[in-house]
C-alpha cells in the first residue's frame, strides 16, 4: 500500500515537553506504522535534532510570543494576541507548509490546538491547497483567553469557520465531543471523532523504580499558573492535615511545571502557611525527569478544579494511570476527570477545592502508605498506548483522504 503524507501543524514538538508537544511527537513516531508519513511544521527550534524526536521531516516556522515580546510592564494590547499569543506563527507556518506542498505534495492536513493559531494556519493552507483537513482540539477552543466582547464575538466566528471547513474534528474526550455537538449542531457534530490521549509504553517497561519509603511524597507533574490549576486549596489541605497529625512530618509536595509568572506569589503562599520545608517548586521539567518523579511518588496529584476544564483530561493523567501509583484528584464531580477516575483503582476524588476535604483524603492516603508504601495498582482497563492513539488518528486521516480520492 502506498504511504500517504500528512502535514501536521503543531506549535510545540519535541524537545518541548508541553502536552501538545508530547502528543504531536507520539503521533509522528507511530503514524508511519499505519501508512502515514508525517511532515511536522512547528515553532519548536531544533526539533529534528532532539534525541527524543522521531525520525521525520520537521520544518521550523518562526513566530513570537506576543504576550512576552510585546507587553509593557505586564500589560499588552489584546488585539496583538488574537486569536492567541502565537498568532504570528500561523502566518509563517502556513507559508512554510505551502512551500513544502509545492515541493513534495501531501495528502492531508492535521492541525492540533492549543494554540488555535495552528488551525488558522491550517485554514489558510486548506484554502490554498484544497487538501482534506483534520482539526484536533485537545481542549475547548481558546479556553480562558481574556478577550473583550468584540474579540470574543470575532473569535467565536473564527471557531465556527474552522469547524465548518474541517473535514473531521478530533477531540480527546467524549465530554468535549458532546459539547461540540450540542453547541455546533448536527452537521458539524457528525464530523467529530474522539481520540483519547495516551502514554508511551516504552517509558514504563523496565523503568519502574520503587517509591521511597522514608517520605510521603506528593507529586504534581504539569503546568501550574494563576487561575490555571490553583494550588491554594491543596496547600491549605496539607497544612490542616499536618496540624491534625494525619500526615507524617516527612511529607513532601513536589510541584513540577510552575510558571515564572506565578512563582513569587506561590512561594509567598507557601511561606504564609509555614510549608517551606514540605513544598518544593520547580519549573517545567524534561519529560524523562517528570516520569521519574511520577514513578517514585507516594501519591500523584491532579488539579483540575476550574469549571472551564470540565470537559478536558490533563494529558499526564494517562501516565499517572499507567504508573500504578495512588492518585488524588481535585475536580468538579461532573467533570471528565471525575468520570475517568470512577474506574481507576487507587484514585481518590475531592469534588471541590476544599481544604477540609483535601486534608481528610490525604490522611486516608497517608494511612494506606504507612501500611504499604510501595503499593501499585494494575489498571489495564484505563491505560491507552500511544500506538493505539496513532492508529485511531490514522483511521480518521484515511476517512478524509479516501473521500477525496473518490
Amino acid at each position: 500500500m502506498k504511504r500517504r503524507r500528512v502535514l501536521i501543524l503543531a506549535h510545540d514538538f519535541s524537545p518541548a515537553v508541553s502536552a501538545g508537544a508530547l502528543r504531536a511527537t507520539r503521533l509522528a513516531r507511530h503514524l508511519p506504522a499505519f501508512g502515514w508519513e508525517p511532515i511536522l511544521v512547528t515553532a519548536t527550534r531544533a526539533a529534528s535534532d532532539a534525541p527524543s524526536a522521531p525520525p521525520c521531516t520537521t520544518i521550523y516556522a518562526h513566530g513570537i510570543d506576543a504576550k512576552q515580546a510585546l507587553s509593557w510592564r505586564g500589560h499588552y494590547w489584546s488585539l496583538l494576541t488574537f486569536p492567541d499569543r502565537f498568532a504570528s506563527w500561523a502566518i509563517t507556518a502556513a507559508w512554510r507548509a505551502s512551500q513544502e506542498q509545492r515541493r513534495r505534495p501531501a495528502d492531508a492536513i492535521f492541525s492540533t490546538s492549543p494554540p488555535v493559531s495552528a488551525h488558522v494556519a491550517a485554514l489558510a493552507l486548506r484554502a490554498r491547497t484544497e487538501l482534506p483537513w483534520v482539526a484536533e482540539l485537545r481542549d475547548p477552543w481558546n479556553l480562558l483567553h481574556p478577550f473583550g466582547p468584540v474579540l470574543r464575538s470575532i473569535d467565536a466566528r473564527l471557531a465556527r469557520r474552522v469547524y465548518a471547513t474541517a473535514d473531521r474534528i478530533v477531540v480527546t474526550t467524549g465530554e468535549l465531543g458532546d459539547r461540540l455537538r450540542s453547541s455546533q449542531g448536527e452537521a458539524i457534530g457528525a464530523r467529530v471523532r474522539v481520540v483519547a490521549n495516551a502514554h508511551e509504553e516504552s517509558d514504563f517497561v523496565d523503568a519502574a523504580p520503587a517509591p521511597p519509603t522514608d517520605a510521603f511524597t506528593l507529586v504534581h507533574a504539569g503546568t501550574l499558573g494563576g487561575s490555571y490549576r490553583p494550588t491554594d486549596g491543596l496547600l491549605r489541605g496539607i497544612r490542616l492535615a499536618l496540624d491534625r497529625h494525619d500526615l507524617p512530618q516527612a511529607t513532601r509536595l513536589d510541584l513540577l511545571g510552575v510558571t515564572v509568572e506565578v512563582e513569587p506569589e506561590l512561594r509567598r503562599a507557601i511561606d504564609a502557611l509555614d510549608l517551606a520545608r514540605h513544598v518544593t517548586v520547580h519549573p517545567r521539567q524534561p519529560h524523562d525527569k517528570a516520569l521519574q518523579a511520577i514513578r517514585c511518588a507516594s501519591v500523584l496529584v491532579v488539579l483540575q478544579n476550574h469549571d472551564a476544564f470540565g470537559s478536558s483530561l490533563p494529558s499526564k493523567l494517562w501516565e499517572y494511570a499507567r504508573s500504578g501509583r495512588p492518585i488524588l484528584a481535585v475536580a468538579p464531580p461532573d467533570s471528565a476527570v471525575a468520570r475517568f477516575l470512577e474506574d481507576v483503582p487507587g484514585a481518590v476524588l475531592v469534588p471541590r477545592d476544599e481544604p477540609a476535604g483535601i486534608a481528610a483524603s490525604l490522611g486516608r492516603l497517608a494511612h494506606a502508605w504507612r501500611i504499604d508504601p510501595i503499593r501499585a495498582y494494575a489498571r489495564p482497563d484505563v491505560v491507552h498506548r500511544a500506538d493505539v492513539m496513532a492508529e485511531s488518528v490514522a483511521t480518521v486521516l484515511d476517512e478524509v483522504a479516501n473521500a477525496t480520492d473518490r
